[in-house]
């Protein structure tokens, strides 16, 4: 075996043995390695890559068609659609529901707070002042078992109320449903699959931190990473006296020592640029505070192409380079292929 061999099977299995704690929001350090088996490629089933830029697109141009700012029919038109489209694929798609409430003038203070009990309470004033209901959506691996390490895929599909939302974030949701269809017939005897879709993401991540807090201890502890994808596939847009934007890269807090980054660009050659300025600006904000090695997919300077965001929806599609996101859906089918 070479060595560069060893050290990439070396931090894949450290990662999916990480035992996770709640207690405390423990680091990564912290976490204790437990020693078992390596299981055999034969022992898993392979399935081949077939990304299809056509599903891309289609998803994109379904989501554009109407705001989904969480609460309204948009979101839940939106909701519908990407559940029909998920089942098609042969996967039970659950929603999740929950009241999302107007958090006051400290709300960055609790969205900040190093208290992991704070950062996931929703309505930390006790205000009674609802901001509408809102819809994630969940879709699980169908061999999934409760006993197995689970590594998460997420997007939000809501938006703020003045934009459709192609950039952000139907691209990203994009990409998740798509990698979901390459991989509907894949098993793993060790790791489950999780597909989060997370609506109020664009209210302090409302979405993410409610489903995040509904889970167990156990079902915590079994989160071995996420993978989360927002605002991808405008690289190279223009926009006056702003960075033109990037290719893809990866995203992460500034302080994590990321074995799941590691292994991911292990594997494809630091492919990924990574950048350490702009992580916890999306939902991986939620994983990253249960201690939980995650990443965050986005185009470099993607904050250019935010200033189309209120266009119509035509403008807003011109900049999308579909190869963009089919290239990126082929690396992350394939690295979740070689678990």
């Amino acid at each position: 075996m070479s060595k560069k061999t060893f050290m990439k099977l070396s931090l894949f299995f450290s990662l999916i043995l990480i035992s996770f704690s709640l207690n405390g929001c423990s680091t990564l350090k912290d976490k204790p390695i437990l020693k078992e088996e390596i299981k055999s490629k034969d022992e898993k089933v392979e399935t081949q890559i077939m990304v299809e830029e056509e599903e891309i697109l289609s998803t994109i141009e379904d989501l554009a068609l109407q705001v989904r700012k969480f609460g309204t029919e948009g979101e839940k038109i939106s909701a519908d659609k990407l559940k029909s489209k998920l089942e098609s694929y042969g996967y039970d798609v659950d929603f999740q529901d929950f009241e999302v409430f107007d958090m006051g003038d400290n709300v960055r203070e609790y969205i900040h707070s190093n208290d992991v009990n704070t950062f996931f309470n929703l309505n930390p004033t006790n205000s009674t002042s609802s901001m509408g209901t809102a819809r994630n959506i969940i879709v699980k691996s169908k061999n999934f078992d409760v006993s197995k390490k689970t590594l998460y895929l997420s997007a939000h599909y809501d938006t703020t109320s003045g934009t459709t939302g192609v950039y952000d974030n139907a691209t990203g949701v994009s990409a998740v449903v798509e990698i979901a269809r390459n991989l509907q017939n894949y098993k793993n005897d060790e790791i489950n699959i999780v597909y989060a879709i997370f609506s109020a993401e664009e209210y302090f991540k409302s979405g993410s931190r409610y489903y995040l807090s509904q889970l167990s201890n156990t079902e915590r502890d079994n989160i071995i990473g996420a993978i989360n994808i927002d605002m991808i596939g405008y690289e190279g847009f223009e926009y006056p006296e702003l960075k033109t934007v990037g290719p893809i890269e990866i995203i992460l807090m500034q302080e994590d020592n990321n074995t799941l980054s590691d292994a991911f660009n292990n594997q494809f050659n630091e492919k990924y640029n990574v950048n350490r300025e702009l992580g916890g600006m999306s939902d991986d904000l939620s994983f990253s505070k249960l201690g939980i090695p995650t990443i965050y997919f986005a185009d470099e300077n993607f904050i250019t192409g935010a200033n189309i965001e209120e266009e119509s929806t035509d403008i807003q599609l011109e900049p999308v380079k579909v190869n963009a996101i089919s290239s990126f859906c082929e690396d992350i089918v394939e690295f979740v292929k070689n678990l």
